[in-house]
């Protein structure tokens, strides 16, 4: 009997242990050919909203948690200093239109003045050489002769100093009307000034949810500080953290299969949109732009995990997305070559689900 007995429990130990081994070599097998996770969260773009402008709010028209469409209006900043502002700008260019007209007045005072001065030199230059024979014939005296010279001489000085008033004046007045320097400027102020007018008023950047938003009528804004977030609806994407052994089949545009806690009885179709290429390592070997991954145990060399980025191919509005939900996803990988170490050409994430719908079509 206790041989028996004994007979029966090596068989049963041996069947157990058969078993366990069937088990796990086809949990590895599973686990190389449909890589799973649970270190895995949703994720999507965040976009801080801040002010253009510094002021007081005088109005905020969302709330917390609101869903908003890229162009709405989110908050409007008190715009009577910028209206003021845009008021002594829009002074500034038309006094400046009135200076461009007073220097191109100017421009043409100096041009008479040049030609009456070259008409008076011409005069002289003649005279000169009239009297110039009868001096020499002693119809006229040696005074009459030194006389014209001089006032020939002052002729000529007369225009060269017109001259230089005349470029003078067409140096200050430049280009004539719009495009005249003075000109330019102040209209550039005050599209500066306009454009910080319209700065008061901030609307949506893109199409998303409103969220940790505090921001009551009253409130003093800076210029450039970030004042809640948009989390961009079309951005929802599923960041999976994948031990590196199991790396080797994944390929951007593979199907993936995604279940989140907050729907555990449901599961999402994805594909694989790509493979990071580095971690952050905390000894200095890496940069800090790199994600970080947390190591599980700290006192055990584990293999590492990288992030897996898979897009979501299908959305149910009756089940929101949310930035931090954690699930687990399984990545199908049959009939990848693993011999090839880049597997297919990489595509952007759009051309592989467009290409998945195709072949599920």
């Amino acid at each position: 009997m206790p041989v028996r007995i004994r007979a029966i429990r090596v068989t049963v130990t041996a069947v157990a242990v058969i078993v366990a081994v069937l088990l796990v070599s086809w949990w590895w097998r599973e686990q190389r050919v449909n890589p799973t996770t649970d270190d895995a969260f949703v994720q999507a773009d965040i976009v801080g909203v801040a002010a253009q402008v510094s002021g007081p709010i005088i109005r905020t028209l969302v709330i917390d948690n609101q869903s908003v469409r890229e162009g709405d209006l989110l908050f409007e900043i008190d715009p009577r200093p910028f209206e003021l502002a845009v008021a002594e700008a829009r002074a500034n260019r038309d006094l400046a239109a009135q200076d461009v007209e007073a220097y191109a007045a100017g421009v043409e005072v100096a041009r008479a003045t040049v030609a009456t001065q070259q008409a008076a030199l011409l005069y002289a230059t003649q005279y000169l050489e009239r009297i110039r024979p009868l001096v020499e014939r002693q119809f006229m005296t040696r005074d009459a002769l030194d006389d014209a010279v001089t006032k020939e001489r002052e002729a000529r000085a007369a225009v060269d100093a017109a001259l230089r008033a005349m470029q003078v004046a067409e140096a200050t007045y430049g280009q004539a009307g719009e495009s005249n320097s003075r000109y330019r400027l102040a209209e550039a102020m005050l599209g500066e000034a306009e454009l910080e007018l319209s700065y008061t008023r901030v609307f949506a950047p893109v199409d998303g949810y409103v969220t940790n938003l505090n921001l009551p009528t009253g409130t003093y804004v800076n210029e450039g500080v970030q004042l809640f977030a948009i989390v961009d609806a079309g951005s929802f994407w599923f960041s999976a953290r994948f031990k590196e052994t199991f790396l080797d089949r994944v390929r951007p545009g593979q199907k993936a299969t995604i279940t989140l806690n907050s729907y555990p009885q449901e599961s999402f179709p994805g594909v694989v949109q790509g493979v990071g290429w580095g971690i952050f390592q905390p000894d200095g070997s890496t940069v800090e732009l790199l994600p970080e991954v947390d190591p599980v145990v700290y006192w055990v060399r584990l293999a590492q995990r990288f992030p897996v980025r898979i897009e979501f191919l299908e959305r149910d509005p009756s089940r929101p997305l949310r930035v931090g939900a954690n699930g687990w996803v399984t990545i199908h990988t049959s009939g990848v070559d693993v011999r090839s170490p880049f597997g297919p050409a990489l595509a952007p994430a759009g051309a592989a689900s467009e290409r998945l719908r195709l072949e599920e079509q």
